[in-house]
């Protein structure tokens, strides 16, 4: 084998394992149920959403006056490195009493039909149960007082935010919790709960995956 070709195929091997090692920490589509590590629960902040969405801005949560600020994205199965996502046939249908179950907990009622088809299947639970942990979630969690009366636009350095938050939360350290910003705007905030929701915990590949903005514009609650 000539010096191209050993060169070639040392390349090749290369750009394999970065493939692989890619999807290794990426999405893992049609992953079996229940097979994850611990949960994420993220918080959009709807002012941001609201000013990014272009035409697909909902008029229910962005209207004047609507007052929004942080609402449930949605509770994630996550693993160490990666995690599972739709992990049963999309097409499984929401009985009435799952979507009841449901109902309220998101600012769309659509995204409750999405965020189970994404994420509850991969949770191992029945729905009406893992809409039961997603309420559990979102209302362990308090807002910090700094972030219910925005009345124009802030500047703030993620890791404050994240401050802020740990000082509202017993227990939750900045290990534990991610900003997410796009266009220099705060997107939301990611927090990681064990399995069973009982504690907050360490969650070094969500926390590396934050903003790396300096600093980030926080828009006023409509």
């Amino acid at each position: 084998m000539n010096f191209r070709a050993v060169t070639l195929l040392f390349s090749i091997m290369i750009l394999a394992s970065l493939i692989l090692g890619a999807e290794a920490k990426g999405e893992r589509k049609g992953a079996v149920p229940g097979g994850f590590d611990f949960y994420v629960l993220s918080l959009s902040w709807s002012p941001s959403f609201c000013r990014s969405a272009g035409a697909d801005r909902s008029p229910e949560q962005c209207k004047k006056g609507s007052g929004k600020g942080f609402v449930l994205h949605g509770l994630w199965p996550q693993d160490e490195d990666g995690y599972p996502s739709s992990c049963t046939p999309a097409e499984q249908t929401l009985s009435k009493y799952d979507l009841e179950a449901g109902a309220g907990l998101y600012p769309e009622q659509w995204l409750v039909k999405y965020q189970w088809r994404r994420h509850g299947t991969c949770s191992g639970e029945a729905p009406e149960q893992y809409f039961r942990m997603v309420k559990t979630a979102f209302e362990r969690i308090r807002i910090p007082d700094g972030f219910k009366s925005v009345d124009s636009n802030r500047v703030d350095v993620p890791a404050e935010i994240e401050k802020q938050f740990s000082d509202a939360n017993p227990g939750l350290t900045s290990d534990m919790i991610s900003v997410s910003c796009r266009d220099k705007l705060m997107q939301d905030v990611r927090i990681c709960f064990s399995r069973d929701l009982s504690q907050f915990r360490t969650c070094p590949q969500v926390d590396r995956a934050g903003c790396k903005a300096p600093s980030v514009t926080v828009p006023p609650l409509n």
